[in-house]
């Protein structure tokens, strides 16, 4: 029974329902009023945090579909970004099982990181995280996120959203930080890349 409940809380820690860590929305740097097509649209009327669990417009998609939206996220650019159920192409299922990074910390990048390219119907949002816990140097200490969103549209409406999350730093391998963040390992270092 123990193990079963471990079990569940390290599922819910991985895709980011606990909230912890560099997830935490007091971490969110101050946001400022931004303008989308010549209209000036003040983030207080936005969500203050990307709350909307598993939802899915009009039932379009159902639940075990790769099209399922599983979260959505605002960009400071005023973009909705859906992160969908996916599968090992795009998606929450691309994310954890082939790029190994934290749903908390995908939302991180893009709502508060830098919109770095924007080619070919696809966005690029870029940030940089670091452990605090770890000296100035040390090879696992910082890392840059890099979240790929397709803006291609969806049968729902809605565009395809975020397809991947990249972790790059001195290391290749994803430093266990970035699977399982928390106040104590991980803090937010701003939008862009590392320094």
């Amino acid at each position: 029974m123990i193990y079963g409940i471990r079990f569940v809380f390290s599922v819910l820690a991985l895709v980011g329902l606990i909230s912890t860590g560099c997830g935490n929305a007091a971490m969110f740097h101050e946001r400022r009023a931004h303008s989308i097509a010549g209209r000036v649209h003040p983030f207080a009327s936005r969500p203050q945090e990307s709350r909307e669990y598993r939802t899915s417009v009009s039932g379009v998609y159902s639940p075990s579909s790769p099209g399922y939206v599983f979260r959505t996220f605002y960009s400071d650019a005023g973009a909705v970004v859906p992160y969908r159920q996916g599968n090992i192409r795009f998606g929450l299922v691309r994310v954890i099982t082939t790029h190994d990074v934290a749903t908390s910390l995908v939302g991180m990048t893009v709502e508060n990181g830098i919109l770095q390219r924007s080619s070919g119907g696809k966005e690029t949002y870029v940030a940089w995280f670091y452990d605090p816990a770890l000296p100035a140097g040390d090879p696992y200490r910082n890392a840059t996120l890099r979240v790929v969103v397709s803006l291609r549209m969806m049968r729902d409406g809605r565009p395809k959203g975020i397809v991947s999350a990249d972790a790059s730093h001195d290391i290749s391998r994803v430093p266990k930080w970035l699977r399982s963040p928390n106040p104590s390992n991980c803090a937010w270092g701003g939008g862009g890349p590392a320094p």
